[in-house]
């Protein structure tokens, strides 16, 4: 019932909206209760939602943060044994330049994307509140905190701490490499010692 009136009375302002473009107060009142109504949207009915057709691609997009501590595929840290600590450390390291690597491609995308409508600004300049779905298009649309890079020195530092956790990834991934190879040679000959990964 009072999605009907809602509905009706949302129909009634922009009909009046329409019927009186030069009437500030009635053209404020019609864009205020788009914008209400527009701030409910998640609890909107299933299959009515803006966006419900991409909210697992949001949600996936959230979690890609690389300032994330929380791991994509890892959702809690476990207490490892001794042996399990390097492995371990190694797929937690791995998650984490794996978000870097695709939210760079993604950046990369987006900045290369043609250029469209600018919705980002007009929905901050319609003061529309900061909510996850909105969150993860910007990012996708701007990249991880661009609003913040603020100097070239800023962003020095962002590519720098992005060029260590690769640094990082590699030396990793030449361990699994020699740790792969003696595992074969292992099977080729029983007598090899055993492979792991450095601590």
């Amino acid at each position: 019932m009072l999605s009907k009136w809602m509905a009706h009375d949302l129909a009634a302002k922009i009909i009046a909206a329409e019927a009186a473009p030069s009437d500030d107060q009635v053209q404020r009142d019609c864009a205020r209760a788009i914008l209400e109504l527009w701030e409910h949207r998640a609890v909107f009915p299933h299959e009515k939602r803006p966006f419900e057709r991409y909210e697992s691609i949001l949600r996936t997009l959230e979690r890609l943060d690389p300032e994330l501590t929380q791991p994509f595929y890892l959702p809690e840290a476990i207490g490892p044994t001794k042996g399990e600590g390097p492995w371990l450390n190694a797929a937690i390291s791995f998650d984490k330049t794996a978000r870097i690597m695709i939210t760079y491609v993604l950046d990369q995308a987006a900045a290369h994307a043609e250029e469209g409508v600018d919705w980002d600004a007009l929905a901050s300049a319609a003061k529309i509140p900061a909510a996850p779905d909105l969150a993860a298009l910007r990012r996708l649309l701007t990249g991880p905190g661009r609003e913040a890079l603020d100097s070239d020195a800023t962003e020095r530092k962002r590519l720098k701490a992005l060029l260590s956790e690769l640094a990082t990834f590699q030396k990793i991934s030449r361990q699994i490499v020699h740790a792969l190879k003696a595992e074969l040679e292992n099977l080729d000959h029983p007598s090899a010692p055993d492979s792991g990964i450095a601590t």
